[in-house]
């Protein structure tokens, strides 16, 4: 880029790429921090372990503070406290479970949607929110421990089943990635498992715990029935 002054003298020289704006210099170094383009493999892994934690860390303390206020039965909204309690419980599904949802989800459109698709990285993100949406909708619509259920293993089945989708799609899997060194698809497809493995068990947990929630109320008649 060039500019020139009124009387034609060139006044700056910005090569391609280069830029002396204080807004272009400040996205070019928030980007770097972002896509961590300094300290190699150990500055990216360390990144991705602090977003997980810090990612487990807001989900938690969301649905622990949910799980408090019911349990103290606070009546803080008087009338609404109710239908705000069951607005706040469907957020939770609909942004922690179903934005895991659609995060695995974009990566199934990303082999799913054809390559020759004109603004193909677009249908891509439209693909993320079209599903994030649709699991805030199904949180709404569902009981609270049902959706938890549903997207949990919605989330665990998209998870484990990626590497077979991409051998499908692109012929590619996990052990010919690790063969020829790709470490960043064997990397994506590798954490995808394991996000699956612990979706699926924590799918376990939640309905065993509806199970015996079921339960408790049966044994308690039967048990006050024996005493009679």
């Amino acid at each position: 880029m060039v500019q020139f002054a009124m009387d034609g003298r060139v006044l700056q020289l910005r090569k391609p790429g280069e830029s002396n704006v204080p807004a272009s210099r400040t996205e070019q170094v928030l980007s770097g921090l972002h896509m961590a383009e300094f300290g190699g493999t150990a500055v990216r892994s360390l990144y991705f372990l602090c977003g997980l934690a810090g990612t487990a860390m807001m989900g938690s303390g969301a649905i622990l503070f949910m799980i408090k206020r019911r349990q103290k039965a606070l009546d803080e909204f008087e009338a609404r406290t109710a239908q705000v309690y069951r607005v706040i419980e469907g957020l939770n599904v609909g942004c922690v479970a179903g934005g895991a949802v659609a995060c695995i989800g974009y990566f199934w459109a990303n082999r799913l949607i054809p390559v020759d698709l004109v603004h193909r990285a677009d249908w891509e993100v439209r693909t993320f929110f079209a599903i994030w949406l649709t699991a805030l909708v199904h949180a709404f619509v569902r009981t609270p421990m049902r959706a938890w259920i549903e997207q949990l293993g919605t989330l665990a089945i998209l998870c484990l089943f990626l590497p077979v989708i991409n051998l499908l799609t692109t012929g590619d899997h996990l052990f010919a990635e690790i063969a020829r060194g790709d470490r960043e698809s064997a990397g994506v497809e590798l954490v995808a498992i394991i996000f699956g493995l612990g979706a699926a068990w924590t799918t376990c947990l939640v309905r065993r715990r509806v199970s015996q929630a079921r339960c408790r109320p049966h044994e308690a008649s039967r048990n006050a029935s024996a005493g009679e």
